[in-house]
C-alpha cells in the first residue's frame, strides 16, 4: 500500500460558511483508488484445460468524478482541496495536493498501458487523453516581432502604370 499521508493536518475553522468535508484520510483513499492495474488477463481454456487464448479485460477506469461521488463531494471540491491556500500562501492540504497530482499520473499511466495492451479501444483512449488528461494533437505557435513585441504588418500597394 502506498502511504503518503502520514501526518495529521492542523484543523482550522472556516470563518464563514459550512465546515469543510475534507478528511486527511482522503489522500490515501485517492491514491488507493487510482493505483489499480489497467486490466486483468482473461485466459480462455479448451475442454482439456489448456489456455487457447489470453486477452486483456479492462478494469474500471478510475476518474476523479467517480472518486468524488464515492466520498460524497464533487470533482470541483477535490480540485479546491488540492489548490486551497492558507493566508500565508502555503497549501492548506499539501498531502492532498500531492495525492491529487499523483492520482492524475496514475490515471495517465493506466490509460497508456491499458491501450497499448489492448484493454481500451483507441477511440476511447484518444478521447480520454484529450478531455481528461489535457493532451493535444496540435502544435500552437506564437509569433512575435522584434524584441518580443507585436508583429508589425506593413501593407504595400503597388501601382501598375500600365493598367
Amino acid at each position: 500500500q502506498i502511504a503518503f499521508c502520514e501526518y495529521e493536518m492542523t484543523k482550522s475553522k472556516n470563518p464563514i460558511g459550512r465546515p469543510s468535508l475534507y478528511k486527511p484520510e482522503y489522500c490515501q483513499k485517492l491514491l488507493d483508488y487510482f493505483s489499480i492495474k489497467p486490466y486483468e488477463v482473461l485466459e480462455i481454456k479448451d475442454n482439456q484445460g489448456q489456455v487457447v487464448q489470453s486477452k486483456p479485460v479492462p478494469n474500471l477506469f478510475p476518474t476523479l468524478a467517480r472518486f468524488a461521488v464515492d466520498i460524497g463531494v464533487t470533482r470541483d471540491t477535490l480540485y479546491e482541496w488540492s489548490t486551497a491556500k492558507n493566508e500565508d500562501e502555503s497549501l492548506k492540504h499539501p498531502e492532498f495536493s500531492y495525492a491529487y497530482k499523483k492520482a492524475k499520473e496514475y490515471q495517465e499511466a493506466n490509460l497508456v498501458e491499458g491501450t497499448l495492451n489492448g484493454a481500451y479501444q483507441q477511440t476511447f483512449a484518444i478521447f480520454a487523453a484529450k478531455n481528461i488528461l489535457g493532451w493535444k494533437d496540435k502544435t500552437e505557435q506564437e509569433l512575435t516581432g522584434s524584441n518580443g513585441g507585436p508583429v508589425r504588418i506593413v501593407a504595400m500597394n503597388s501601382l501598375d502604370e500600365d493598367a
